[in-house]
């Protein structure tokens, strides 16, 4: 993985400021590959569900931006899409064996809910 500490450390505390619930984050694109250089950061984020993924989408931008703000101008792609639309979706077919894991958050319901 192409992604210095400073701006992974950016990406995924961000991510868990903006993604909370039962989401991950990928990286994927040129910069999974060590022997390749420059490149945009591509990130993918999975939402559990249709539902998580248009809260996702309107927070999208402002997580963009922040990183932005922490790391300096860098091209960021952010894709988002829902665990039901993975085996359809042709883009993500793609790219899936080449995704590197950044994050993920998880959220369990308690027995008394």
């Amino acid at each position: 993985m192409r992604l210095s500490t400073e701006y992974k450390n950016s990406i995924i505390r961000n991510f868990k400021i903006y993604f909370k619930i039962n989401t991950q984050l990928f990286l994927y694109g040129s910069r999974t590959d060590v022997n390749k250089k420059g490149g945009d950061i591509d990130l993918l984020i999975i939402t559990d569900s249709v539902n998580d993924k248009s809260i996702a989408l309107d927070m999208k931008l402002d997580f963009i931006i922040k990183i932005k703000q922490e790391i300096g101008e860098q091209k960021i792609d952010c894709i988002i899409l829902s665990k039901n639309e993975l085996a359809s979706n042709a883009f993500y077919q793609v790219i899936k064996d080449e995704t590197i894991l950044l994050c993920q958050t998880l959220t369990t319901k308690s027995i008394l809910d």
